[in-house]
């Protein structure tokens, strides 16, 4: 279950990355792209916090 709460954080923050960039600049494929680089980062971070806790 622990995996679960991770991988709901990680396409959460991923989807307000996404919605970010597509507000400043209007192109959708510039903001998945940008999601697709920040995933791993993303999920990253968000393990290293869940294990710190």
């Amino acid at each position: 279950m622990d995996a679960e709460k991770v991988n709901v954080y990680t396409l959460f923050a991923a989807s307000l990355i996404m919605l970010g960039v597509t507000l400043l600049t209007h192109d959708i494929a510039i903001s998945i792209v940008i999601a697709a680089i920040a995933f791993p980062a993303i999920r990253s971070l968000i393990k290293n916090y869940r294990n710190r806790n």
